[in-house]
């Protein structure tokens, strides 16, 4: 790579940066709004808001790389055009391929580092994240208390209350559903009640005032008990009004490696396949059991006409649903290399775009990139959707976005290489000829005749 190589890919740092951080910005914005009231409600210290911020740095630095490339490449070939740079290093013999070399090597580079962050820090950042949002949750579940709905923020707790006031922690119409393993379930009636936190704040003592506890006696139900209370109270130990911070073995898709997410997906083709087997274990025995000479014992494991119809709904149920925890573990294995896969993507489809900017390419970059990555994002939505609905193979619904702005940005960079617009010239003259006639039977122009 000559001098204007290395000029080139210099000229893309700045930007690049500049991009990287607005487009952080938009995602911190989001991811505040998102946790602004869980962070206020359960009164989280800021410590933890801090390291909850910084876990989810993960995923946003993922989406946010290939989306800087986009608005650093139309940025920084807009500028040089501005400058009539690019038209002085085609004069020395430059072509535009040669001029976007260095940044294709710099997109490659880019693509290996975030598949290898997708593969070993962006599983973790996210396990990390699911596990500190669950203790989060889990502090002070009084919140979960909603007037009119029932609700479990407690073991062995149902509670549905007509009016709750948040700030003083007082319930109005209090119905609770008290289950225990070894006595009946009882039912607990108050016309009011309270919370109230001991002052280590792990223990909620809740206080209930002017009401009944009904119980069923499980040995002999026909006898009931009711019980009038002045003063009734219940409490909670370890209920959660400290952060307590727990390690969930269990991963969801987002928090697997590409090795583990593999192995997953194996796991469940092996799965379909067994109840497939099994599906036709089922209709073999059947049909042998239906062949069999009047009078023979038929097999006790084969099912009856009615009980195979239900064992074949069921195996097909679960057909369903392993084929929909594949797409879905399969997609996000695809994600891992569709994603990083994008910066070369936009790389060929931005260098020409940038180039043919020239005055106020800082607004029209940013306008031009944010069209496609809105394109961008809402196929990668959009497809996540039709894949787990099994409307799409998990692999177009990854590539489709990348494909498709492939296809456009080589068709763009070929047109751009040999100069001629991007809009073919039949094309041109076709809409030129369509404003024509519209204008020609225009109101105005009805009236002049």
């Amino acid at each position: 790579m000559g001098i204007l190589g290395w000029y080139v890919l210099k000229e893309h740092i700045g930007p690049f940066v500049f991009a990287l951080a607005v487009v952080l910005f938009v995602l911190v914005i989001n991811f505040v709004l998102d946790y602004l009231e869980l962070f206020i409600g359960r009164s989280v210290p800021p410590v933890v808001v801090l390291e909850l911020f910084a876990l989810s740095l993960g995923w946003m630095f993922a989406l946010a790389v290939p989306m800087a490339v986009l608005i650093a490449t139309i940025m920084a070939f807009g500028r040089l055009g501005a400058d009539n740079e690019t038209t002085a290093m085609k004069a020395s013999g430059l072509s535009l391929l040669q001029m976007t070399f260095p940044l294709l090597g710099a997109a490659v580079l880019l693509t290996l580092a975030l598949t290898l962050f997708n593969h070993f820090v962006l599983p973790e950042a996210n396990h990390r994240l699911s596990n500190l949002l669950v203790a989060v949750h889990r502090k002070k579940p009084v919140l979960e208390i909603k007037p009119g709905v029932f609700s479990s923020p407690f073991k062995d707790l149902s509670i549905l209350v007509d009016d709750v006031d948040d700030k003083t922690s007082t319930l109005r119409g209090v119905t609770i559903y008290r289950t225990h393993r070894t006595r009946p379930t009882q039912t607990i009636l108050a016309d009011r009640g309270r919370l109230v936190w001991s002052e280590d704040g792990n223990t909620l003592a809740i206080e209930l005032f002017d009401g009944e506890i009904h119980e069923i006696d499980r040995e002999e139900p026909d006898r009931y008990f009711r019980l009038s209370f002045g003063t009734h109270e219940i409490r909670i130990e370890n209920a959660g009004s400290a952060l307590v911070r727990t390690q969930r073995e269990h991963r969801s898709d987002r928090e697997m490696n590409i090795t583990d997410l593999r192995a997953k997906v194996k796991s469940l083709e092996g799965q379909l396949e067994q109840s497939r087997q099994k599906a036709q274990s089922y209709v073999l025995r059947s049909i042998r059991s239906s062949l069999d000479t009047p009078g023979a014992p038929a097999d006790s494991t084969t099912p009856n006409v009615q009980g195979l119809r239900k064992a074949l709904k069921a195996e097909a149920g679960r057909e369903i649903a392993l084929r929909r925890e594949i797409n879905r573990y399969s997609v996000e294995f695809q994600k891992k290399f569709s994603i990083p896969f994008a910066c070369i993507v936009f790389v060929i489809l931005g260098a020409p775009l940038g180039a043919r900017i020239r005055h106020g390419s800082f607004v029209i970059g940013l306008a031009v990139s944010a069209g496609f990555i809105l394109f961008y994002y809402i196929s990668l939505i959009g497809g996540e959707q039709l894949s787990d609905r099994r409307y799409l193979p998990p692999f177009w619904s990854m590539w489709a976005a990348n494909i498709v702005l492939g296809i456009l940005g080589v068709w763009v960079f070929v047109r751009a290489a040999r100069e001629q617009p991007f809009v073919p010239e039949a094309l041109g003259h076709l809409w030129r000829a369509l404003r024509t006639r519209n204008r020609g039977t225009g109101p105005e122009r009805e009236t002049e005749r």
